[in-house]
C-alpha cells in the first residue's frame, strides 16, 4: 500500500464543522449514536446558550430603561441603543429558526427527525409560543418608522400616518419585558453546565430576582413621576436633589436609591410620594417588597438549615454523649475515657481514629517486619523512651521512632502514649542469623516471580 495522504483542507474544515455542530454518522463499534441534526451537547449549542444568556442580561438592563428614562414621544428621534437592538432582535428570531434543527430526547431516546423536532417544539406552549411572543421585532418597526421620518420624499400625511401606527404599536414594546422570564431558563442551564450546588443556585436566583425587581421599580417610579407631574415639577424635583434635567444617569441612581430604601425597609424620608399616583405606586411597591423580603428570608433560612443539618446532628449527638458521661460520673474528655478502656481495645480505637498515620507506619516498617507479622497497639509504659540509637521517621506531621530486634523478634513504633508492636515468631529478623536472612530473601524473590 502507498503512503497515507494527508487530509485536504476541505476535509479538515468539514470535520471541524461536524465536531462543532455534533453532526456525525453512527459508530456501532464505539456505541455512539449518529445525528443528522445539531446535537444538544455540541459546542455550537453551548455557544448559542452563552450568547443568548448574555443578550438576555442586556435586555434585563435596557428594556426597562427604554420604556422609562430613554423614552421619547417624538418618533423621529432614534433610541440610544437602536443599532445594537436590531442585532438583538435578529438573533432571537434566528434562535427560533435554529431550534427546529436541534435534536431532542423523546422518552429518553435521542431523535434527530425534523418532523419530530418540530412537533416537540411547537406543541409546548412554554417553548415555541413563548419564544415567538418574546421575540417580536419591535426595534425593526421603530427603525422602519425612523427611516420614513428621515426620508426626503416623505410628506406630512405619511408622518401623521406613522404617528398613528406608533401609538398603536407602542404598548407592544412592553412585550420586551417578557424576555426577562427567560433568565430563569438561563440560570438553570448555567447551573447544570457548571454543576452549581442547589443551595448556591437558589442564592443566585434570589439575588437576580432582588436586583431585577429593584431595577424595574426604579424605572416604574420614574414613569409615574414624569406622567403624573408637569415638566416644571419634574425639573424642580431634580433641582431639589442637585440633578440637572438632562442627567438621566443621575436621575436613575436617585430612583434606584429610593427603591432600595423601600425594599430594605429603611425609609430615610428624604424622598417621598408627592401626589395621588405616586402614593398608589408606593403602596404597591411596599406590598411587593414585603412579600419579596419574606420570601428571601424564608429561602435563606432553608438554605442555611439544610447546609448545617449534618453538623447540627453531630453536635446534638456529642451533647447527648457528654451528658450521659456526666450523669454517670465519667469524665467527658477523651483522656479520661482512654483510662477506662481495656488493654486490647486501644489498638482498635487508634486504628479507627488514625488510619492514615497507622497505615503509613506499617508501610514504612514493612522491610523490617517479616511476612505474617501481627500488630498490637498498646499503651507505652510510663518513662519508656526509644533506645539509642533509634530510627526517626515523620508521618502526618508527627515525629515517630522505632527499634528493631530486642529479646523477641519485633518492631516497636513509639507514638506519643502508644506503642505499635510488629511481632513475628520466625528467626530473629534483622538481628537473626545469616541463614535466616537468606531464607527471607529467597521467599521475597519467589513472591516477586509469582
Amino acid at each position: 500500500a502507498g503512503p497515507v495522504r494527508p487530509a485536504g483542507p476541505r476535509r479538515l474544515a468539514f470535520k471541524a464543522l461536524s465536531c462543532f455542530f455534533g453532526i456525525s454518522p453512527a459508530d456501532p463499534r464505539k456505541g455512539r449514536a449518529g445525528s443528522k441534526t445539531i446535537r444538544p451537547t455540541s459546542p455550537f449549542c453551548s455557544v448559542l446558550e452563552a450568547v443568548s444568556g448574555a443578550l438576555l442580561v442586556y435586555c434585563l438592563v435596557t428594556a426597562p430603561l427604554q420604556l422609562s428614562f430613554w423614552s421619547n414621544p417624538d418618533p423621529c428621534v432614534p433610541s440610544v441603543t437602536i443599532d445594537f437592538d436590531l442585532y438583538v432582535d435578529t438573533f432571537f428570531l434566528m434562535e427560533i429558526l435554529v431550534t427546529f434543527f436541534i435534536g431532542v430526547e423523546v422518552q429518553g431516546v435521542y431523535c434527530d427527525s425534523l418532523r419530530v423536532i418540530a412537533w416537540d417544539y411547537m406543541s409546548s406552549p412554554t417553548r415555541f409560543w413563548f419564544d415567538a411572543l418574546t421575540s417580536i421585532p419591535i426595534t425593526w418597526i421603530d427603525w422602519s418608522i425612523l427611516q420614513a421620518c428621515t426620508n426626503e420624499g416623505s410628506t406630512h400625511s405619511k408622518v401623521s400616518a406613522n404617528l398613528i401606527i406608533i401609538r398603536a404599536i407602542k404598548p407592544l414594546r412592553i412585550l420586551k419585558m417578557t424576555r426577562l422570564l427567560k433568565m430563569f431558563r438561563v440560570v438553570r442551564a448555567f447551573a447544570e453546565k457548571f454543576r452549581i450546588r442547589p443551595g448556591h443556585r437558589k442564592i443566585l436566583n434570589l439575588v437576580m430576582i432582588l436586583m431585577g425587581a429593584m431595577h424595574v421599580f426604579a424605572c416604574l417610579f420614574w414613569v409615574v413621576k414624569t406622567q403624573s407631574r408637569s415638566e416644571e415639577e419634574v425639573d424642580s424635583f431634580l433641582d431639589s436633589n442637585h440633578i440637572g434635567s438632562a442627567e438621566m444617569g443621575q436621575a436613575y441612581v436617585l430612583c434606584f436609591y429610593f427603591v432600595c430604601t423601600v425594599f430594605t425597609t429603611v425609609g430615610f424620608g428624604d424622598i417621598t410620594a408627592g401626589n395621588f399616583e405616586e402614593r398608589l405606586f408606593c403602596i404597591a411597591m411596599m406590598c411587593t417588597a414585603a412579600c419579596l423580603f419574606g420570601i428571601i428570608l424564608g429561602e435563606l433560612q432553608q438554605i442555611f438549615s439544610v447546609s448545617h443539618a449534618r453538623s447540627r446532628e453531630l453536635d446534638d449527638h456529642m451533647e447527648s454523649v457528654i451528658t450521659f458521661l456526666k450523669e454517670n460520673g465519667y469524665g467527658w474528655t477523651m483522656n479520661d475515657v482512654k483510662r477506662l478502656l481495656s488493654l486490647f481495645l486501644p489498638h482498635r480505637v487508634y486504628t479507627h481514629l488514625h488510619p492514615p498515620s497507622l497505615a503509613a507506619c506499617i508501610f514504612s516498617m514493612h522491610p523490617a517486619a517479616p511476612h505474617g507479622a501481627t500488630k498490637l497497639l498498646m499503651p507505652t509504659p510510663q518513662g519508656r523512651r526509644p533506645p539509642h540509637p533509634s530510627h526517626p521517621i515523620r508521618v502526618g506531621g508527627a515525629d515517630l521512632w522505632y527499634e528493631v530486634g530486642g529479646i523477641c523478634n519485633h518492631v516497636c513504633i513509639f507514638m506519643d502514649h502508644w506503642t505499635l508492636f510488629l511481632v513475628s515468631g520466625r528467626g530473629r529478623g534483622r538481628g537473626g542469623s545469616e541463614k535466616g536472612r537468606e531464607r527471607e530473601r529467597g521467599r521475597e524473590r519467589e513472591r516477586e516471580r509469582e
